[in-house]
């Protein structure tokens, strides 16, 4: 096996713990703003941006695993007639990395709108709802 492989792998596993905590604390911290009609301030911008850019790094960290260095995607992509009837092989190639990749484009959305949003209310209610749906949908398809 490549040891290549595994370093990214098990970089990979601990740092879904760093998107999962700051996640949290991001959906927490907005739902309490939209509720507590907070002023919107340079930490909530600065908690959204570290949130998404750890989200682009785990991308990367997950493409380069995809088409690189998994030897059951790279097996799979090689014969795709088999992948839908392995649920751990389906799994791998199709229901994790679509669903992180839905995950990432929420929460950039997210992101996006909470910067382009008139009024404070509005930052934190676009913010909770997008990092929300992007938080369940990283729950829905994370490896436990």
């Amino acid at each position: 096996m490549d040891p290549w492989y595994d370093h990214l792998k098990e970089v990979h596993a601990y740092w879904r713990w760093i998107i999962l905590a700051l996640a949290v604390i991001v959906v927490i911290k907005y739902l309490a703003g939209w509720l507590g009609k907070k002023n919107f301030n340079a930490w909530d911008n600065r908690l959204s941006l570290f949130f998404v850019t750890a989200m682009d790094i785990q991308l990367l960290f997950g493409l380069a695993l995809y088409f690189f260095l998994s030897p059951v995607t790279t097996h799979a992509l090689k014969s795709a007639e088999n992948i839908m009837s392995d649920a751990g092989v389906r799994f791998a190639v199709v229901e994790h990395p679509f669903t992180m990749l839905l995950a990432i484009v929420l929460a950039h959305v997210g992101r996006i709108m909470v910067k382009k949003m008139p009024t404070d209310d509005t930052k934190f209610k676009r913010g909770t709802i997008l990092f929300g749906l992007s938080l369940l949908f990283m729950l829905a398809r994370m490896p436990w």
